[in-house]
């Protein structure tokens, strides 16, 4: 078994364009046998955190950090007990679009009963 170190205060990651980007770890978990991580930007706001999916190393300490998919995602918010807050009632899917929001079905008008005629007196 791996001797475990202690997790750095802050991480610093490189994006696929180059630029670093420093995050605090907020929380690690797992979701059936995948790593998650919540990270907060240093320089973000304070109450915004970004998943990522990672890979322990042989250390025990997270080595690799990738996005996560958005099922991935989803399950990971699922985990950490958190809804989605793009307003389209999915619950986690990580898609900021907006979805119409649902129209009531039109009610169909009740079919127009004849007026009942008067029933004939026999002579």
């Amino acid at each position: 078994m791996a001797k475990r170190k202690k997790l750095a205060e802050l991480i610093t990651l490189t994006d696929a364009r180059g630029v670093e980007h420093t995050y605090k770890p907020l929380e690690l978990f797992l979701v059936g046998k995948k790593n998650f991580a919540v990270l907060k930007s240093v320089d973000g706001p304070e109450d915004v955190g970004t998943i990522f999916r990672f890979t322990m190393g042989r250390d025990g300490l997270p080595k690799t950090f990738a996005d996560p998919t958005p099922q991935e995602f989803m399950a990971a918010l699922k985990e950490l007990g958190v809804g989605c807050e793009c307003e389209c009632d999915c619950h986690g899917c990580g898609d900021e679009k907006k979805k119409a929001p649902k129209a009531k079905p039109k009610r169909k008008a009740a079919p127009k009963k004849k007026a009942a005629r008067p029933a004939k007196k026999r002579r």
